[in-house]
């Protein structure tokens, strides 16, 4: 669904190289007031390649990027996606049918603009694991 909205609306990406990725880590993005936040496009993917320290399924599904819808006045919807690391075993074409790449999903409000990002997030994965 995220892929479909994406490439209905542009297919706009944004490529950071790895350098720029780690320099950012360093940054306190997440004390920045979410109502401060402005976005080129309402949707659109951000590569920042593959993500060793972030293995979402502890199996080699490794973050490589994230598809971000912003619905005016609401939310922000997040989507982390994952690269298979394969490192043993020959490689087939065929291997993502039996190995599908995990993903998580994360959906931000944009009803408190005054909120830090990093509260946001917070009270994001609070609700997820209320709901579960």
């Amino acid at each position: 669904m995220h892929y479909s909205a994406w490439g209905c609306h542009g297919r706009q990406i944004f490529h950071f190289s790895n350098e720029i990725t780690q320099q950012f880590r360093y940054t306190d993005a997440d004390e920045i007031q979410i109502g401060a936040l402005q976005f080129p496009y309402n949707i659109f993917y951000m590569n920042f390649g593959l993500q060793t320290d972030l293995d979402l399924d502890g199996e080699g599904c490794f973050v490589d990027g994230a598809y971000v819808s912003v619905i005016p006045s609401d939310s922000i919807n997040i989507v982390l996606t994952t690269n298979r690391a394969i490192t043993t075993g020959a490689v087939s074409r065929f291997d993502w049918i039996t190995k599908i790449d995990k993903y998580y999903y994360s959906s931000l409000s944009l009803k408190d603009s005054t909120q830090k990002i990093s509260s946001a997030a917070e009270k994001s994965l609070r609700n997820e694991h209320e709901i579960t």
